[in-house]
């Protein structure tokens, strides 16, 4: 980052870390960045989430099957020029436990965390909007209870050390 170090009290980073290959350069440049005592807060897809591994699941099972439908009947294909095509790119979901302790690696202290979105595989397929009013009604008493892990997101909070 083009910031001298210890330039900043708070650095937030959402949605960033699950398109990297690895989250350590990362999470060494923030701390960089952070003056002593600055609060990092990370929000990104959890591994263990209930539509993570589902949809892992189904993708095993029938995602074969489904493309080669959809390439037979040209249902659904977007192609290159189309302002809905979405080019392949990495996911990297993380395990909450061990994203914890990467943080700790790095000198960040984490001191609060929670989960949210909780999507229903296969009900965020099937009906969104019910999906959603459903997700609505669950993020509050799951956030932060030992279900917490049924979200899709994991939020983290550190401290520099």
């Amino acid at each position: 980052l083009p910031f001298a170090d210890a330039s900043f009290d708070i650095v937030t980073c959402l949605g960033v870390l699950e398109y990297l290959p690895s989250y350590q350069p990362s999470l060494r440049e923030a701390r960089r960045v952070l003056k002593p005592g600055g609060i990092v807060i990370y929000s990104l897809p959890s591994r263990i989430s209930q539509a993570y591994l589902c949809l892992e699941v189904a993708n095993a099972i029938i995602g074969g099957p489904w493309r080669l439908m959809k390439r037979l009947f040209r249902r659904g294909v977007v192609s290159e020029g189309s302002p809905d095509f979405v080019p392949a790119h990495h996911r990297n979901p993380c395990l909450p436990w061990q994203f914890r302790r990467s943080l700790r690696a790095v000198g960040l202290g984490p001191f609060d965390h929670a989960y949210g979105t909780f999507f229903m595989f296969p009900l965020d397929r099937i009906d969104p909007a019910r999906n959603i009013a459903l997700a609505d009604r669950l993020q509050r008493p799951l956030e932060r209870s030992w279900l917490g892990w049924l979200g899709s997101q994991y939020i983290v909070a550190a401290k520099a050390l």
